[in-house]
C-alpha cells in the first residue's frame, strides 16, 4: 500500500522512520514554512494539493489532537485515513528501535491467521505476512473500524465480517488492537493461539536489557521511599532520609534539590522524553546511584557519554488521550518493560517490586496539579518543590492528566494488594488518597 503522513512532528517522524520510504507519496503539513520543502527526498505539501492529486492513497494521521481534521476529511467525503492513536505507543512517538522485520516469520506456511482490528499496525502485519508466503490471512474489523476502508480494500485483503454469521477457524490469533470487549471471541471456533500483537514486546526481542536482570530480587523484604517532586517535599525530610540510610528512589528533576541537602537517590527514573531531550546534560551529571532511563527519546543514546550506572529500559506506555479512562497494566519484568501512565513513579513501583521491596513509601507524591483553561500546567503556581523547576521549558507545551495518575495508583495498589506488598503514602498533604497514609516522622 502507499501512504500519504499527516504531519512530520515527533510521531510524524516516528512512523516515517519505522516504514518502507517506498510507501510514503507526499508528507501533508500546516507549517507553512515547509510546505514546498521535503523530508529526507519526500515532498512537503499543503491540505489542499493533497485534495487535489493525492485522496486516492491512505492518510495516515499522527497528530494526537485529531478532531478538527477527521471532521474536515467527512465533510469532503475522504475515508482512506488510519489514525495513529488506534496504534501501539511504540508506532506513535519515542526511541524504541523495532521493526516489523523481527516479527518471527512462521514455520507453518499452511496454518491459518487471524489479524484482529483494522488499524495501520495490522495492515503492516498482514503485509509482512503476506510478503513472507503466508498465504491463509484474514483481518477480522473491530467494532469501531472504518468500514469505508474494508469496503475499499475488499479485493486485495481477506476480511472476516464481523457483524455477520461466518465462523472462522483459524491457528494463531493475532491481536492487533486494544480492545476491552475482545469482539472477536464470538467469531472464531476451534483451538486456536492468541498472541499479542498490541503489547508486542514480548515478540521483538530488541526491548529486553539482559543487564537490568542483576537487579532482580537485589533488595527482597526490605523497604524504600519513592520521592515526587510535589510542593510538600522538604529538604529536612530528605537529609533525614540520608542520616538513615534509606534506600530512595529520584524521579525527574529531583536532582534541583542537591544544593540543599546530601541526600542523593539510591535509583533515579526518568522516561518523559520532554525531560530527557530538555534536560539531557543535567540527568548525565547527577552524581547519585543507578540511573534507569525510558528508551523514548533515541538521541541520548546515541551519546557517547553514558555511563555504566545507566540501565536503558522499556517504557511501554499509549498516548492516545482516549485511553485516560483505561487501568494501565503491571509489569512484572522490569527488564522486558515498565508500562507507562501519565506518571513516572508508576515505573518507580515496578521496578521497586522487581527489585523485591515489600513495603513502599511515597513522599512529595502531592497529585495535585494546578492546570490552565487549555490543560496544561499553570506555571504561575508552584506545582514542584523548587520554583526553578520549569526552567528551560519556555517553549515546551507541558500537560499533566491527574485522572489517568489515579487510575496507575488504583493499578499499583491492587497489584500490590494481591502480592503481599505494602505501599504508603507518607506525603505531607497533597490528594492522593488511594494508599493508606502514614506520618513520615512516625518511620524513624
Amino acid at each position: 500500500m502507499k501512504f500519504v503522513i499527516w504531519g512530520i512532528g515527533l510521531r510524524g517522524k516516528k512512523i516515517f522512520n519505522l516504514m518502507d520510504k517506498n510507501q510514503i507519496i507526499v508528507i501533508i503539513e500546516s507549517n507553512k514554512e515547509l510546505i514546498g520543502t521535503t523530508y529526507e527526498n519526500i515532498p512537503i505539501i499543503d491540505f489542499e494539493l493533497y485534495c487535489a492529486k493525492y485522496t486516492d492513497y491512505y492518510l495516515i494521521i499522527t497528530p494526537l489532537f485529531h478532531k478538527e481534521i477527521i471532521d474536515k476529511l467527512k465533510e469532503l467525503e475522504i475515508f482512506r485515513f488510519f489514525l495513529l492513536t488506534d496504534c501501539q505507543a511504540e508506532l506513535e512517538y519515542g526511541g524504541y528501535e523495532f521493526s516489523i522485520n523481527e516479527y518471527p516469520i512462521p514455520v507453518y506456511f499452511q496454518n491459518t491467521y487471524l489479524i484482529y482490528g483494522l488499524t495501520l499496525w495490522s495492515i503492516l502485519i498482514y503485509e509482512h505476512l503476506a510478503n513472507n508466503n503466508c498465504r491463509k490471512i484474514y483481518i477480522l474489523p473491530h467494532k469501531a473500524a472504518n468500514n469505508s476502508i474494508v469496503r475499499d480494500l475488499a479485493d486485495s485483503i481477506n476480511f472476516v465480517n464481523v457483524d455477520g454469521n461466518k465462523k472462522i477457524k483459524c491457528d494463531k490469533l493475532l491481536v492487533a488492537f486494544e480492545d476491552k470487549d475482545e469482539a472477536y471471541k464470538g467469531v472464531l471456533v476451534g483451538d486456536y493461539v492468541i498472541e499479542d500483537m498490541f503489547d508486542f514486546s514480548e515478540q521483538f526481542a530488541s526491548y529486553r536489557n539482559r543487564d537490568i536482570e542483576q537487579f532482580h530480587n537485589i533488595h527482597f523484604g526490605k523497604r524504600c521511599f519513592i520521592i515526587g517532586n510535589g510542593p510538600s517535599l522538604k529538604m529536612t525530610d530528605l537529609e533525614l532520609l540520608h542520616s538513615n540510610q534509606e534506600i530512595c528512589f529520584g524521579v525527574n528533576r529531583i536532582y534541583l534539590s542537591q544544593k540543599n541537602t546530601k541526600w542523593r537517590p539510591s535509583y533515579y527514573v526518568v522516561e518523559d522524553s520532554k525531560c530527557i531531550m530538555c534536560y539531557e546534560k543535567e540527568i548525565l551529571d547527577f552524581e547519585c546511584g543507578e540511573k534507569f532511563i525510558g528508551d523514548t527519546y533515541l538521541p541520548f543514546w546515541e551519546n557517547s557519554a553514558i555511563e555504566q550506572n545507566i540501565h536503558k529500559y522499556h517504557s511501554h506506555g499509549k498516548s492516545s488521550i482516549a485511553e485516560y479512562h483505561v487501568n494501565p497494566k503491571f509489569s512484572t519484568d522490569f527488564s522486558k518493560k515498565a508500562y507507562a501512565a501519565y506518571t513516572v513513579i508508576y515505573s518507580c513501583f515496578q521496578l521497586a517490586v522487581y527489585m523485591g521491596f515489600k513495603e513502599i513509601f511515597l513522599l512529595g507524591v502531592d497529585c495535585d496539579f494546578e492546570v490552565d483553561r487549555n490543560g496544561e500546567v499553570d506555571r504561575s503556581v508552584q506545582n514542584h518543590f523548587s520554583p526553578h523547576y520549569f526552567d528551560g521549558l519556555e517553549n515546551i507545551v507541558t500537560r499533566t492528566n491527574t485522572v489517568g495518575m489515579i487510575k496507575a495508583y488504583e493499578s499499583a495498589k491492587q497489584y500490590a494488594d494481591t502480592h503481599g506488598i505494602k505501599i504508603y503514602n507518607a506525603t505531607r498533604g497533597g490528594k492522593l488518597e488511594v494508599f493508606e497514609r502514614v506520618d513520615f516522622d512516625s518511620l524513624f
